[in-house]
């Protein structure tokens, strides 16, 4: 695993981030080559024995909001935001005996039950320790995760949090999807969403009112774009500095 270094996603996360208003942002959009380097060969080889085990990921459903990102959006015209359900997939009933099935489909036979391989999930638990190395993911289960049914889905997420933080996102929203999909080729990847929800995660801890978190894994490219956002109190961030 390993961060390939983009500096036009660098200076449109950085325009991002210094215009934000009521929020102090921490936005990162990272783009990762999949292949193993060493260290990731060393800890690849302690699950080896149960690599072919598909992992249950969590329902797809509705994006969560924070109780206060949701009252400060009740005065904010955004009816024309997208915010249903996840669609379902028509999906073929395949064999799942192999991981590629798993890979392809996000289900396992006919039970449409959302899964992960091995390998998948390692790879995405690798990102989040590269991005946040301050704290520690290694024991992430996979039902951290959730696959996210459209793009569409995430533009919609994504719109209606940073359009009301960034004044000038209106803007740029169409040049940022444009780098992202340049990058990573969005309609070819499966998408997933991690799910904070445990101590001692970025996500979760004193100061962060919301956060997003998606992977766009590209099996042929072999590569995982992490688009990952916090939005921290000023508040918070002041009184840190207090003796």
């Amino acid at each position: 695993m390993k961060l390939l270094e983009n500096t036009k996603l660098e200076s449109l996360t950085a325009f991002l981030s210094n215009n934000a208003r009521d929020f102090n942002l921490n936005l990162r959009i990272e783009s990762y080559s999949c292949k193993m380097v060493n260290s990731d060969k060393r800890e690849w080889k302690k699950t080896k024995d149960s690599a072919n085990e598909p992992q249950p990921l969590s329902p797809s459903k509705e994006f969560d909001i924070s109780p206060l990102l949701s009252r400060s959006l009740n005065s904010l015209p955004y009816s024309h935001m997208n915010l249903s359900v996840y669609r379902n997939r028509h999906m073929s009933d395949r064999s799942s005996g192999s991981e590629n099935n798993f890979e392809e489909n996000g289900c396992m036979g006919s039970d449409m039950i959302r899964a992960i391989s091995r390998r998948t999930l390692f790879d995405l638990v690798a990102v989040l320790n590269l991005s946040y190395q301050d704290y520690e993911f290694s024991q992430t289960k996979s039902e951290s995760f959730a696959l996210v049914t459209t793009i569409e889905d995430v533009k919609s997420k994504v719109d209606i949090q940073l359009s009301p933080t960034v004044p000038d996102y209106s803007r740029i929203r169409d040049q940022l999807w444009k780098m992202i999909d340049d990058k990573i080729k969005c309609n070819e990847c499966q998408i997933y969403r991690y799910i904070p929800g445990y101590n001692n995660d970025p996500f979760t801890e004193d100061g962060c009112i919301w956060s997003f978190n998606y992977f766009f894994w590209n099996k042929n490219l072999k590569r995982c774009l992490f688009f990952s956002c916090r939005a921290l109190s000023l508040i918070n961030l002041d009184s840190s500095g207090d003796p």
